[in-house]
């Protein structure tokens, strides 16, 4: 074991209490970091629980503000209410099925 090992051993035994801090906050850093990492895998890592999950599409309604120019302009995104999703279902050609949900 060299010196500076030696060292830093014998002053985490002259400091019960820095020493427990320390290794305290050691675990919380290590359970915090087990903790994210494990809700990243479950919502971004795994792959969908669905057969296909690459043919699932997202469909939004853009929409402006009256009296503003398309041109140059970003349109907002919004999701569609069940009246409009109702209604792609039943003109639907392009799609294999189309569903909506709430938060």
């Amino acid at each position: 074991m060299g010196r500076a090992w030696k060292l830093a051993l014998r002053g985490l035994r002259q400091s019960p209490g820095f020493t427990a801090v320390a290794i305290l906050t050691l675990m919380l850093g290590a359970g915090a970091n087990t903790a994210v990492f494990t809700i990243v895998n479950a919502i971004m890592l795994r792959p969908l629980s669905f057969p296909q999950p690459e043919r699932l599409a997202l469909l939004y309604v853009t929409y402006n503000r009256p009296g503003e120019n398309w041109h140059g302009m970003n349109p907002r995104k919004m999701f569609a209410d069940s009246i409009r999703i109702e209604r792609w279902s039943h003109l639907n050609r392009s799609f294999e099925s189309i569903g909506g949900y709430r938060e």
